[in-house]
C-alpha cells in the first residue's frame, strides 16, 4: 500500500515515528514535510495517487493548515474523489473530524479523524501505535482499536473516531452473495437430482405394471 505522510511545519511532530512504525521503503512512503504547500501536497496526490494519507499537523474543523495558507476540506475531498481507490485517511490534527468525513463521502474506505483538540503526545502514540498494528495485522479496524487503546488512560484526553464501511461493507456484502449462490446453486442440484431419481422410478414402475 502506497502511504503519503503529510507534515507540515507545526508543533506536531510525529513524522519520524510513523515512518519508525510503518517501516515501509521508499517506493511504498513519501513524505512531505517542513515548509509544505498546498500546491505541493495536491500536486503529490495527482501524481503519485497514494492508497493512504496521514495529515500530521494542525487543523480546525473544516480545514488543515499548510505553510502557505489553509486547505479546505472540500477541496481535499475532492482530490480524494479525483484519484479515486483510496483506503484510508488519516486526519491526525485537532478538530478534524469534519475533515474525516469529507473524504469518507468523497469515496476513502476508510477515515480516522479527533472530534476535539488532541496533544502532540497523544497525537504521537497513536499514530506510531496504529500504524505499527497495521503493519503486523494489515487490519485497519484493529490497528485503529490498538491505537484508541494506547491513548486510553492520558489526562483530558479524547478519542479518534473512525469511519468505515464502504469497502469493508461491500466485501462483506459480495461475500453473504457468494453463499447464497453457493446454497441455491446445491439445492437445484439436489433437487435436480431429485426429479431424476423420480424420473427413473417413475419409468421403471410403468415398465413393470406392463410386464
Amino acid at each position: 500500500m502506497k502511504i503519503l505522510i503529510v507534515a507540515p511545519q507545526s508543533e506536531l511532530e510525529v513524522q519520524q515515528e510513523i515512518i519508525d512504525a510503518i517501516g515501509g521503503d521508499d517506493d511504498q512512503t513519501k513524505v512531505l514535510s517542513g515548509p509544505v504547500s498546498i500546491r505541493m501536497f495536491l500536486d503529490t496526490v495527482q501524481t503519485w495517487r497514494p492508497d493512504a494519507f496521514q495529515f500530521a499537523g494542525k487543523g480546525a474543523e473544516t480545514s488543515i493548515f499548510f505553510e502557505d495558507g489553509v486547505l479546505d476540506a472540500s477541496l481535499v475531498a475532492d482530490a480524494v474523489r479525483s484519484i479515486g481507490g483510496v483506503k484510508l485517511c488519516i486526519f491526525n490534527s485537532c478538530e478534524s473530524l469534519n475533515m474525516a468525513l469529507a473524504c469518507y463521502m468523497a469515496g476513502a474506505a476508510y477515515a480516522i479523524g479527533w472530534t476535539d483538540q488532541v496533544s502532540n503526545d497523544v497525537a504521537t502514540s497513536f499514530a506510531f501505535t496504529f500504524w505499527a498494528s497495521w503493519k503486523m495485522t494489515g487490519s485497519v479496524h484493529g490497528a485503529f482499536q490498538t491505537g484508541r487503546e494506547s491513548v486510553r488512560y492520558f489526562p483530558n484526553h479524547h478519542m479518534p473516531s473512525l469511519l468505515n464501511g464502504r469497502g469493508e461493507a461491500y466485501t462483506s456484502q459480495m461475500k453473504a452473495l457468494q453463499r447464497e449462490v453457493d446454497r441455491l446453486t446445491r439445492l437445484t442440484y439436489w433437487l435436480s437430482g431429485l426429479l431424476a431419481v423420480s424420473i427413473v422410478f417413475g419409468f421403471l414402475n410403468a415398465v413393470w405394471l406392463h410386464i
